[in-house]
Formats: C-alpha cells, structure tokens, sequence
C-alpha cells in the first residue's frame, strides 16, 4: 500500500496499545485489592488504601484514547504518550482523590 505521495504507509505499532492493556489490567487488579481490603479490614485502613489504588481506574482508562490516537504517529510518541498520560491521569486522580477524602469527606 502506497501514499498518494508514493511513498510507504504509515503501519503503525500496537505496542501503545497493548502497554494500555496492561495498564487497564493494573487498575482492575487495584479494585480489586481495593475491595478485598474494604471487606477484610477497617473502614479507616480501606480509605487509605484506597487513596493509592481508585485512582489507578483513571490510570487505566485515560491510556485507551491516547493510543489509539497515536498508533499511526512515530514509534516513540505512540509507546510514550499513552504511558505518560496513564502516570499523569493517575497522579491528577490521585491528588482529587486525596483532595476529596481531606476537604469533603469529613463533612459527609
């Protein structure tokens, strides 16, 4: 398959897309272990366990849009944007997360 330019088409990689695979297999582990520690434990150590682990839900499915965008753009954009946007979802989760537990929590 050629271009209208007549050069090569742009294969792209799957290789984003499967780092948001195992991303998303990540973030479903860490509910997973969420609610093992919310049966098992007290109500005060499943909070703080679920301030790390919830915010992996973000971190998981934020990667999806990115690489499937970027599948087609150079191999090093389509391997590190879904990863960088899975880490950066996940520490903006994180702080509204801690953000919502420390200011609104309390109130409820």
């Amino acid at each position: 398959m050629t271009t209208p330019q007549g050069g090569a088409a742009a294969t792209g990689t799957w290789i984003g897309v499967g780092l948001s695979v195992a991303l998303l297999g990540l973030s479903v582990l860490s509910c997973l272990a969420t609610g093992i520690v919310a049966a098992n434990e007290s109500e005060r150590f499943a909070v703080e366990v679920s301030y790390v682990t919830v915010p992996m839900i973000a971190g998981g499915l934020v990667p999806w849009i990115v690489a499937l965008l970027t599948r087609k753009k150079s191999r090093a954009l389509a391997v590190g944007a879904p990863l960088g946007c899975g880490c950066l979802s996940w520490a903006v989760a994180l702080v509204g997360t801690i953000a919502f537990y420390a200011l609104v929590w309390d109130s409820l």
